[in-house]
C-alpha cells in the first residue's frame, strides 16, 4: 500500500514538471488585498506562430479577417487577448477565438484550446476536454500533443495508468527532439527498470543526498548544494541558493540558516537537515536532533524522511543516545521519542527496548513542551485537535498552536490560518487568514499550499476557482501532500464524465 501510495506521488511529480503549465494564468486577482500581484507557476508552453510577419499585422485587419473565417488570424487573435499583446487583454474573447479556429482542426489552435481548458482559463477548468484536444493532436503528429497525453497516462487522474502507453506517447515526442519529452523520457525509463528491482518506490525517491551509502566519493556539501538545486523548481527562490553561488555550503552559518524554511513547514528542507546531522560531516552529528527533523518531514508526507528515519532506527547507537538524554530530560530527545510512537513505529522501538505507551508519548510532549519546545508544542495541539490520546479540545489546540507560533515555529500559523478558515464565519476574519496562508505558501509552507487549494475549492476567503485550486494541489501533491492528492482525486471525479475512457475503477482509488 505505501508503495502505491508513492507512485502516485512519482507520477503526480512528472505531471508537475509540465501539464499544469508553462503557461501564466489570466485570472483576475488584482482587485484582491490578499491575492493582488498573485500570478500561478508557469506550466504548458502554449503554440505561438513561428512566422513574424504574423505579429505586424495590425488587430483591426486580424480581426477582419478572423471574422471573415480565417483560422490563422483566429488564433493570432486569440493569442493576442491572451497574453495582452496588440489587443487587450481578455480572456475570454481569447477562448471565443481559439474555440473557432480549433472548430476547423486548425492544430495549432486546437492544442491551445487543450491549454485553456486544463488551466481553466476563459474557460470552466476540465481536464478530460483537454484530453480530447490534446489526443486530436497528438494522432497528427504534434510532439507537444504527444508529450502531454503521454503524461496524462501517468498520473491516473483523467484516464487510467498505462505507462506503457504513456512512454509510447512520449518517445515519439522525444523522437522529434521535443526537449521536454527527452527529459522526462530518461525519468521514467529509469522508473521502468526499477519498478522490477526490491525497494522501488525508496530509490526513485532517494535525492542524491539522501543516499544512505556511506562510500561516495564527492563530499556532503557538493550533495547537499545539488541536492537543493534539483528540489522543486517552485522552492527555487524560496531557498535562495543562487544568492550565494559555488559558495552556498562554504560555512556552517549558512546552513544553519536553513533551520528557517524548516520552521515554515518545507518538508524537503526539513529531510535535508535531517540527513546533514545524521552524517555529521557538516555540522556536529547529532542522531536526536537528526530523528526530530524526520519526524517532522514525515508529518509533512516526506517520504524520504520516512525511509531515512527507518535507516536511523536499525543502528543501536541510536537508541543508546535517545534514553540517555530523555533520562535527562533533554527537550529534543523527548520529542523525538514521542514522534516516533506517534507515527507508528512500535515495531522499531519494541525491538529495541524502547517502547512506550501513548500517555507517556503524551507525557514527554508535555514535558517538552514545558521547555518551551515549540515542536512539541505542535504535535500535542494535533492530539488535542483530533481527540487522539487526550480529550479532544480545540480550544487547548489553538493555544498550543499559537504558543508554539510565538517560539518561532511558522508552521503553527498555517493549522491555525487552515481552522479559522474552516470555522470563522466573519468574512474578513476569513480574508486575513487566507492572506496568512498566501504568505506562508510564499516562504515555502506545503500546509499553506494545501490550504489555498482547499480555500479556493470552496470559495471561503477568496472567489470559487476550481481551476486554480487544481493548480495548488498538484503543486502540493508534486511535493509529496496526501491531502493534496485526495483533494486532487475529488476534484476529477467531481466532474468525470461518463465516457467509459475516463473511467478508472477501483485501480486509482
Amino acid at each position: 500500500m505505501v508503495a502505491g501510495k508513492y507512485a502516485r506521488t512519482f507520477v503526480l511529480a512528472i505531471l508537475a514538471m509540465t501539464s499544469t503549465g508553462h503557461a501564466r494564468t489570466m485570472i483576475d486577482t488584482s482587485r484582491s488585498p490578499v491575492f493582488k500581484g498573485y500570478a500561478a507557476a508557469p506550466g504548458v508552453p502554449f503554440l505561438t506562430p513561428s512566422d513574424a510577419t504574423s505579429k505586424m499585422i495590425q488587430t483591426f485587419q486580424l480581426v477582419q479577417r478572423a471574422n471573415a473565417g480565417d483560422v490563422v488570424a483566429q488564433h493570432e487573435l486569440g493569442l493576442r487577448h491572451l497574453f495582452g499583446r496588440g489587443a487587450d487583454a481578455d480572456t475570454l474573447r481569447a477562448a471565443y477565438w481559439m474555440m473557432r479556429a480549433a472548430s476547423k482542426s486548425f492544430l495549432p489552435a486546437r492544442y491551445n484550446l487543450g491549454i485553456l481548458q486544463i488551466e481553466g482559463i476563459g474557460l470552466d477548468w476540465n481536464p478530460f476536454e483537454a484530453y480530447k484536444s490534446f489526443l486530436f493532436c497528438a494522432k497528427r503528429g504534434m510532439p507537444e500533443a504527444e508529450f502531454q497525453i503521454g503524461i496524462m497516462l501517468t498520473n491516473n487522474l483523467i484516464v487510467p495508468q498505462d505507462l506503457k502507453r504513456a512512454r509510447e506517447w512520449i518517445a515519439m515526442a522525444a523522437d522529434s527532439n521535443y526537449a521536454p519529452a527527452i527529459k522526462v523520457l530518461e525519468r521514467l525509463d529509469e522508473y521502468l527498470h526499477r519498478s522490477q528491482e526490491p525497494d522501488t518506490i525508496a530509490r526513485i525517491f532517494d535525492p542524491v543526498l539522501l543516499s544512505t551509502q556511506d562510500n561516495e566519493e564527492v563530499t556532503d556539501s557538493i550533495k547537499l548544494e545539488k541536492a537543493l538545486r534539483d528540489l522543486n523548481d517552485n522552492l527555487n527562490d524560496i531557498l535562495g541558493y543562487q544568492k550565494f553561488g559555488g559558495q552556498l555550503l562554504a560555512d556552517s552559518i549558512t546552513l544553519m540558516g536553513l533551520d528557517s524554511l524548516a520552521r515554515n513547514g518545507v518538508p524537503e528542507v526539513l529531510t535535508l537537515l535531517g540527513r546533514v546531522y545524521e552524517r555529521g560531516t557538516i555540522l556536529h552529528r547529532d542522531l536526536i536532533k537528526s530523528a526530530s527533523y524526520y519526524v517532522r518531514g514525515i508529518r509533512l508526507d516526506s517520504y524520504p524522511a520516512t525511509r531515512l528515519l527507518l535507516h536511523l532506527l536499525d543502528g543501536p547507537e541510536f537508541y543508546r543516545h535517545l534514553k540517555k538524554r530523555a533520562k535527562a530530560d533533554d527537550a529534543e530527545a523527548l520529542f523525538a521519542w514521542a514522534g516516533l510512537k506517534v507515527l507508528g513505529f512500535d515495531g522499531k522501538l519494541f525491538q529495541n527496548d524502547a517502547f512506550i505507551t501513548e500517555g507517556q508519548a503524551v507525557q514527554m510532549l508535555e514535558r517538552a513542551a514545558g521547555q518551551n519546545n515549540p515542536f512539541a508544542l505542535e504535535e500535542l495541539g494535533l492530539l488535542r485537535f483530533g481527540g487522539k490520546w487526550v480529550p479532544k479540545d480545540q480550544a487547548a489546540a489553538h493555544r498550543d498552536w499559537s504558543e508554539s507560533a510565538r517560539l518561532g515555529n511558522t508552521n503553527a500559523l498555517a493549522r491555525l490560518a487552515i481552522v479559522s478558515i474552516r470555522s470563522e464565519t466573519d468574512d474578513q476574519n476569513r480574508v486575513e487568514a487566507v492572506g496568512r496562508l498566501f504568505m506562508l505558501s510564499e516562504k515555502g509552507s506545503l500546509l499553506a499550499s494545501v490550504g489555498l487549494g482547499f480555500c479556493y475549492e470552496e470559495g471561503k476567503g477568496v472567489g470559487r476557482n476550481t481551476a486554480l485550486a487544481a493548480r495548488l494541489y498538484r503543486a502540493a501533491a508534486q511535493r509529496g501532500s496526501q491531502d493534496a492528492i485526495q483533494a486532487l482525486i475529488r476534484l476529477y471525479d467531481s466532474i468525470r464524465p461518463d465516457d467509459n475512457q475516463f473511467q478508472l475503477g477501483e485501480y486509482s482509488h
